[in-house]
């Protein structure tokens, strides 16, 4: 049996944890960026959904 302890803090935005699928990416540096260098920015809609 193994037992974990960890903390969460949530960010600005209310949010604890974000994931991506990496075969939906479209750059794969995406993925990269991803765990070394996270922003808001990565997760943030670029334009708005169309009907």
């Amino acid at each position: 049996m193994l037992e974990l302890a960890f903390s969460a803090v949530a960010d600005a935005h209310g949010q604890f944890y974000y994931e991506a699928i990496t075969a939906e990416l479209e750059d794969p540096e995406i993925a990269e960026i991803w765990h070394t260098n996270f922003t808001r920015k990565l997760v943030g809609k670029t334009e708005p959904d169309t009907p």
